[in-house]
């Protein structure tokens, strides 16, 4: 079922990006944009596209590399008429691939420099509001006498951004040793909102949030009321015994009464009614990739089951409380991060 709703969730987040970026309307706006930077480049340009730098634009993963791709497309394709040279994607490739853990746009004109550029086309975006972006385009020259000069500028359009959002599980674990068999209940917590599906990449280009979960437990044996009572009641059954044994003693061995009063005593078990306590405790943590926020979540759950309770029934009891605890913790990050009002916590009777 956790596979299931994870394809869906996933089939439907590339149907809204992709719906966004190639709707007729933003189609036709961001080709103007694309035709006005190409008409403003000197034939025979080689040029490349600088990746989105997601941060500083403040959009989610996925829609800065759909606007990207589209950005380029419609470049690629204008270029021909002015015999303009547009990074092969082999290449670029390999220039995102070494880009990937830093954004410098020094460094990032010496790579694109030594894979043949003469200039940089970047794509700017500001945030107009919570839900709509400026875009604009602008070229940078990256070798000779032009160096650094902004040769080109478009002018800015603005966009509507969904929010789809890609969240990355790095796991879950105890005593910092990874614990698979948890991950997807922090997979189902962070999925329970529509604008978040899980992506497997690891490349900062695909990722908004990096969630993790931590967890901990004690187990501690408590008596009760009635154990004590039961304990109490058997000291003085044998107390009686012996007395009886004692004073009532044949050369046969004892009074039979006695040794009977005494037997009871010593079999009456007390630590049946006693209680198990066990102590979860997990901690989450969640890293927002696009404003660099941080936010967690610590819970803590005490379950009390019979002293007479199995190994196996321990074992079941934790798992199952575990798993409940990791998933709300996972959707309460989540909730957080997307500004949403809390998830209702659970009563700690119905993990039972």
């Amino acid at each position: 079922m956790l596979f299931i709703r994870n394809l869906v969730s996933n089939l439907i987040a590339i149907f809204i990006v992709l719906g966004f970026v190639s709707a007729p309307v933003f189609a036709s706006e961001l080709k103007m944009v694309a035709a006005e930077l190409v008409n403003k480049l000197p034939k025979g340009t080689k040029i490349a596209l600088q990746p989105i730098n997601q941060k500083k634009a403040k959009i989610p993963a996925g829609v800065a590399k759909s606007l990207y791709e589209k950005v380029t497309n419609h470049i690629a394709s204008l270029a021909l008429d002015k015999s303009i040279t547009v990074m092969d994607r082999g290449n670029l490739k390999l220039v995102q691939e070494q880009q990937e853990e830093f954004f410098g746009v020094d460094a990032f004109e010496k790579l694109f420099k030594q894979a043949g550029a003469e200039t940089i086309v970047s794509i700017q975006i500001s945030r107009e509001n919570p839900k709509q972006v400026s875009l604009s385009l602008r070229a940078t020259g990256v070798i000779g006498e032009k160096a650094g000069q902004i040769l080109a500028a478009t002018s800015n359009i603005s966009i509507s951004v969904p929010e789809r959002y890609s969240v990355s599980i790095e796991g879950v674990f105890s005593k910092n040793k990874e614990r698979k068999k948890y991950n997807n209940s922090l997979e189902s917590g962070v999925t329970k909102y529509k604008e978040v599906s899980l992506t497997s990449s690891k490349s900062v280009y695909d990722i908004d949030f990096i969630v993790r979960a931590d967890y901990s437990y004690t187990k501690s044996r408590e008596k009760t009321a009635a154990s004590r009572e039961t304990e109490q009641s058997a000291k003085i059954i044998g107390s009686v015994g012996s007395i009886m044994s004692g004073m009532m003693g044949t050369k046969s061995g004892g009074n039979p009464m006695g040794s009977m009063m005494a037997g009871i005593g010593s079999s009456t078990d007390s630590k049946a009614q006693e209680k198990i306590v066990l102590t979860l405790n997990v901690d989450s943590q969640l890293k927002n990739k696009i404003n660099d926020e941080i936010k967690k979540d610590t819970r803590e759950l005490t379950i009390t089951l019979p002293g007479d309770a199995t190994n196996s029934m321990l074992k079941s009891k934790l798992q199952s409380s575990l798993r409940k605890l990791i998933e709300k913790s996972g959707q309460t990050l989540i909730a957080k991060a997307l500004g949403k009002p809390l998830p209702e916590e659970d009563n700690p009777n119905k993990l039972d």
